[in-house]
């Protein structure tokens, strides 16, 4: 597990046992600095997904209004092939 999640359990027992002073009096910093990191990270990857995802969304936007317009093309021509 990564150090900030071992301190942070460690700092929920310390309120669990109702130590106040240790809970409040821990060297915090080097473990808010390692999960900024991670959650940074994280994040990164988030946008990542996100902007894939809604590249291939618009792909198969285009491609469904392809279709669509196609097909209406092709019954326009039936039918006007059908009353000739």
């Amino acid at each position: 597990m990564p150090r900030w999640h071992n301190d942070l359990e460690h700092q929920a027992t310390w309120l669990e046992s109702n130590q106040l002073s240790d809970f409040l009096t821990a060297p915090v910093q080097g473990s808010q600095n390692a999960f900024d990191v991670n959650f940074e990270a994280w994040q990164l990857e988030i946008n990542h997904v996100l902007e894939a995802a809604s590249a291939q969304s618009q792909r198969n936007y285009q491609i469904s209004a392809l279709v669509f317009i196609s097909m209406i093309i092709v019954a326009a021509i039936y039918i006007s092939s059908a009353l000739w």
